[in-house]
């Protein structure tokens, strides 16, 4: 039996109790990103640091070290070592000024506002206080005028139409929007969830796969959920397209459970229920029938003496099995072409770009379209 035989059964059979996976729980759109505010310090942490004698020399020597570097324009270098430096002793509020100032030199604005922010609450003399908040000011406009408005227009009327179901127009914006910033995450991250609403999933995973390379220094709740994402889009890619036959024999045995063996819990639910309803209802309708030796007028029960005999029936079970019969069957049938279906694009999209394809008979749906043909010749 295969695995995903198996799958369907198990589905069938526990949908109604089965919890939410929470890595299926849909990311949410990132609102904010750098320039979008006016730029505000994070809250110091309240969290005392201990730092030993050990850690105090070589957090000195190390920081001596970075400055011969930066002296030497090794900035690169003089970068690792002032960040060692801060592991080592993160209470000295030069070594965090230092930082800064050598991270503003290799571009990377977004943390150098940050250690910048460090230094000040940690505290540094009176002119590294003053050129620290000046340098802050100036990344900041910095920051805000590195996007244009019309691309921050576009960004917005991203998020306006996602929330609003239009998924093609909200990835169409955010395109616009990195056509002018090809290296902007937030729009990527964007993007890469509203293609996954959509069902994209290979084109999801290239702009979640770039937004992690445009983060590669940084470990925030954010990209791990983006790094966790990947795994299970990936997971899902790796699964191969249901069987239609399968998907129609399942079909035929139980109401749904084709739909449940394919991956379409929510289909499958629906003529379940839909199969459920209907048994239910010819079964619960019973008629009685009793014949009494005294006249009853009325609504008036028969005395239990005078009951000569009592018949029910259930004259709604059959038209109600018959009901189930057509549910079952059409549940099956749209189970199979929906997985044939995905079953061609599977296909398609594994075929070699160019060459001679053949098929033989087939019946297409399309809509309230049928279409039958005996065969086809592709030449690509």
């Amino acid at each position: 039996m295969s695995p995903q035989l198996v799958r369907g059964i198990l589905l069938s059979s526990f949908v109604f109790c089965a919890p939410p996976l929470a890595a299926q729980e849909p990311l949410q759109l990132q609102r904010d990103y750098p320039g979008s505010a006016p730029f505000v310090c994070p809250a110091p942490s309240a969290t005392p640091l201990e730092v030993s004698p050990q850690e105090l020399a070589q957090a000195a020597q190390t920081a001596t070290e970075a400055d011969n570097a930066f002296i030497l324009g090794d900035y690169e270098r003089a970068e690792e070592l002032l960040a060692r430096a801060s592991e080592l002793d993160p209470t000295r509020g030069d070594v965090a000024y230092s930082h800064a100032r050598v991270l503003e030199t290799l571009g990377r604005i977004q943390a150098s506002m940050l250690e910048y922010c460090r230094a000040i609450d940690l505290g540094v003399d009176d002119a590294s206080l003053q050129d620290a908040q000046t340098r802050l000011d100036a990344l900041d406009e910095e920051l805000r005028a590195s996007i244009s408005p019309a691309a921050r227009e576009r960004f917005a009327d991203g998020l306006a139409q996602a929330n609003t179901g239009l998924y093609q127009e909200s990835v169409d914006a955010f395109t616009d929007a990195l056509q002018e910033y090809p290296d902007w995450p937030e729009a990527l991250f964007n993007r890469a969830v509203v293609l996954e609403r959509m069902g994209l999933t290979q084109e999801s995973l290239v702009d979640y796969r770039r937004y992690l390379e445009l983060r590669p220094d940084e470990v925030n709740p954010q990209v791990a959920e983006v790094a966790q994402r990947i795994g299970m889009l990936e997971g899902i890619e790796s699964v191969p397209t249901p069987s239609p036959g399968n998907t129609l024999a399942l079909g035929m045995l139980f109401p749904g459970m084709g739909q449940y063996y394919s991956g379409r819990g929510i289909s499958g639910s629906v003529f379940l229920g839909a199969a459920a309803t209907a048994f239910t209802v010819g079964l619960g309708y019973k008629k009685v029938t009793v014949r009494c030796l005294s006249d009853v007028t009325g609504n008036a029960d028969c005395p239990p003496g005078d009951i000569v005999d009592e018949t029910s029936e259930r004259p709604l079970l059959g038209p109600a099995l018959g009901l189930v019969a057509a549910v079952t069957v059409a549940g099956a049938i749209e189970g199979w072409i929906r997985a044939k279906r995905a079953r061609q694009e599977q296909e398609r999209n594994a075929s070699p770009e160019t060459g001679l394809g053949f098929s033989g008979p087939s019946v297409n749906l399309s809509g309230e379209t049928l279409d039958f043909s005996f065969f086809s010749l592709r030449f690509r």
